[in-house]
């Protein structure tokens, strides 16, 4: 998925977060 780093670097890093987690939710399944 996305790189932390560049996350912090987004100006709406919520947004980003709240994406990598659906991300993250959906390779779990």
């Amino acid at each position: 998925f996305v790189a932390g780093s560049a996350i912090f670097g987004s100006p709406d890093y919520k947004a980003t977060i709240a994406a990598m987690r659906e991300e993250i939710a959906r390779a779990r399944g």
